[in-house]
């Protein structure tokens, strides 16, 4: 069974455009993500998945200086985007991956995937039910099944953000949630904001060792300490 992460990635966020090609100690959040990925061995491929628009080339340029595969389609009908981009990478199953997420844990892709082989699922997810900080999200669906479903996707919310109607309709599907044992999700781990670019930086500044040998419990140490030179509270994080 072929299995590819689909990183999807835009430059026009409304609240901090360009973030996935900014950099932290010289290197883009993009390439980040894709060397997490890569430590991955449940992965066959890694596409990233932009838009067409002109904003979106300076993305296409990198993913072609670096050598990752790169398909672009719609801007606003993600879904679509997805949809299209099977029909050039055909794979039994991928995880869907947020760009804005460099620190995603690859040890949740890796353990979500096995989750899907073993229950024979249409997705396996840790966001149905959130216990895993944001930037740790995690989609891994199965390609069929996602194109049996895609006629569906009728309201602009679900075309944008891909998977909400297998959230809402939740109870006519096999859909396994993966869960951390710790009560993580309201913790912002993803880049959205430039104060978030800002924290992610402070938190890479700490550390001593290659930044894929942190697993997502490193990374909550990593965040406390942050948070206590700063004196700020420190409850669940």
């Amino acid at each position: 069974m072929e299995v590819a992460a689909i990183i999807q990635a835009r430059m026009d966020s409304r609240r901090f455009p360009g973030k996935v090609l900014k950099e932290i100690k010289g290197k883009p959040l993009l390439s980040y993500l894709r060397e997490r990925l890569e430590k991955s061995p449940v992965l066959n491929r890694i596409v990233v998945a932009t838009s067409e628009e002109d904003s979106d080339k300076p993305i296409a340029d990198f993913c072609r200086l670096q050598g990752i595969a790169c398909f672009r389609g719609s801007l606003k009908n993600v879904a679509e985007r997805f949809y299209r981009l099977l029909d050039l990478y055909p794979v039994d199953a991928f995880v869907r991956i947020s760009g804005d997420s460099p620190l995603l844990d690859h040890r949740i892709v890796t353990e979500a995937v096995g989750l899907f082989h073993k229950y024979s699922s249409d997705i396996v997810t840790n966001v149905l039910t959130r216990t895993f900080p944001k930037g740790q999200s995690v989609e891994v669906i199965r390609s069929l099944f996602y194109r049996q479903q895609y006629p569906y996707f009728l309201d602009a919310h679900d075309r944008e953000h891909v998977t909400p109607f297998f959230y809402r309709n939740h109870d006519m599907f096999n859909i396994v949630n993966l869960e951390s044992g710790a009560d993580w999700g309201a913790v912002q781990m993803s880049v959205d904001t430039c104060e978030d670019f800002l924290f992610m930086e402070k938190m890479m500044g700490l550390m001593d060792k290659p930044h894929w040998n942190y697993d997502v419990n490193s990374l909550m140490a990593l965040r406390r300490a942050v948070l206590e030179r700063e004196g700020v509270p420190v409850n669940n994080a």
